[in-house]
């Protein structure tokens, strides 16, 4: 299996631009974005570093938006044939606190989704199931983003109306067929029985890390398994006076592009061998999971539609490559552009995992403190000058060996929350895997924080 770390030259590796003005102690210092790669010949790449010059937000908010307009405008023109038709349209949650630039980082999907398609094919807010079926009745395939979800999501948690739309969401994400069957909503030969071929939404959503996760709503493990996350706490980077945004006509034009493409997405010779294996991960990684508390459904849930989301991820990406170059056909899937799509899923996931441990993260540092304390302080563990290295045989033997008792710690969260945590603090790093054993390197007394 090829590497999954980031290849050189993605959007993700850009140098943020330098800000000119002063650090402000009421400003926290920018913050090194998680990457969620996209490539660099694309027209999602030039979107990104259009919108760099007026938003402080992380290139990640920019993209997720964006790729719902392009997976809008490619629906239902190009589709998959994946246990049956998949249509690109995805739906993308961007994750943050107030405050954190949401607004801007959408602002130009939006405007780019004005430019590029009817005022029809646009829905927002929230609306009955019977009004948004009138609508999906005009406009079949449509367009949703709104950067500031939690009004619509505490909709979506009221009895009646509100739970019934959201399990109407579920179905639009799927692409199903949309039927109803009400007398005083007869069609104009006054037949009851009124039906959607097919009925697709793009959803761009922006909403707090205590709205992301769906509760009390129904069929949250359904819609949390449907989104890919973007989530960040920090701003990227600070712009003193963002200047007004260049013209988008000619981004504008680019992305129209996408909707002059039709057919059927198909993976190169090359692809379909690399497919082989990423699907081999996703589902090792969905059967590794053997708890069954709330975080450990969250994850299970998100696996379970990994490998749909990157199919969609890598039609969007191969479309969004010929809009820019015009070379190829924008349907046949390279193998380098469905790595890029993996690695982008890879990231959502990773999103969604950072997502749980959000405002649980003094307790997990003051439990990792402890686990790192008790590594120190065993004699067992060999140790070089700097470093104590352990096995993961090792690491789970002394404490995670007790799983099943409860208040015990778990493997799970050992290898998710523990580890992932001493790994960002400097204080653990992986070792060099040979074979099946994994090694472990964790920062000796001397080390401290890198």
């Amino acid at each position: 299996m090829r590497s999954l770390d980031p290849a050189p030259g993605e959007i993700g590796d850009i140098e943020e631009p330098a800000s000119s003005s002063p650090a402000s102690p009421f400003s926290p210092p920018p913050q090194k974005a998680r990457i969620h790669p996209v490539p660099e010949d694309s027209i999602i790449a030039d979107a990104i570093r259009f919108n760099r010059a007026c938003s402080e937000a992380p290139d990640s908010f920019t993209v997720a938006p964006l790729l719902c307009l392009a997976g809008r405008l490619l629906t239902p023109g190009c589709y998959w044939h994946f246990a049956g038709i998949k249509y690109p349209n995805l739906f993308n949650f961007v994750v943050g606190p107030p405050g954190i630039r949401k607004s801007t980082s959408f602002g130009l999907a939006e405007q780019l989704a004005k430019h590029v398609l009817p005022e029809s094919a646009l829905h927002e807010g929230s609306a009955s199931d019977s009004a948004l079926f009138e609508r999906f009745e005009a406009e079949p395939h449509m367009l949703q983003i709104e950067d500031e979800g939690n009004t619509l999501l505490e909709y979506w948690n009221r009895q009646g109306v509100g739970k019934e739309l959201a399990s109407r969401y579920l179905k639009l994400y799927d692409g199903k067929s949309w039927s109803q069957t009400f007398r005083n909503q007869a069609n104009s030969n006054g037949g009851a029985h009124r039906r959607i071929a097919r009925a697709t939404l793009s959803f761009a959503l922006g909403g707090t890390p205590n709205t992301a996760k769906f509760a009390g709503i129904n069929n949250a493990s359904g819609l949390r398994r449907r989104f890919g996350y973007y989530v960040a706490l920090r701003t990227a980077r600070r712009i003193a006076w963002p200047e007004a945004p260049a013209a988008i006509d000619s981004l504008a034009e680019a992305f129209q592009d996408l909707s002059k493409l039709s057919g059927v997405f198909r993976m190169s010779d090359e692809a379909r061998l690399l497919w082989a294996e990423i699907h081999a991960q996703f589902s090792d990684a969905l059967e590794s999971i053997t708890s069954f508390d709330a975080v450990a459904e969250a994850k299970q849930a998100a696996l379970s539609e990994a490998a749909s989301r990157t199919v969609k991820l890598a039609g969007i990406f191969e479309a969004a490559r010929w809009a820019k170059t015009k070379e190829g056909d924008g349907l046949t899937i390279r193998d380098e552009t469905l790595q890029i799509a993996f690695e982008h899923q890879k990231a959502c996931l990773d999103a969604a995992d950072e997502m749980e441990t959000i405002g649980r993260r003094a307790a997990i540092e003051e439990q990792a403190d402890v686990i790192l304390a008790g590594i120190r302080t065993d004699s067992r563990f060999s140790s070089g000058d700097d470093w104590h290295t352990l096995t993961r045989s090792e690491l789970t033997s002394k404490f995670a060996n007790n799983s099943g008792r409860a208040g015990s710690l778990t493997v799970r969260q050992l290898y998710d929350e523990i580890v992932p945590n001493l790994i960002t603090r400097g204080l653990c790093r992986r070792g060099e895997k040979v074979g099946r054993l994994e090694r472990y390197l964790f920062a000796a007394e001397t080390t401290g924080e890198l």
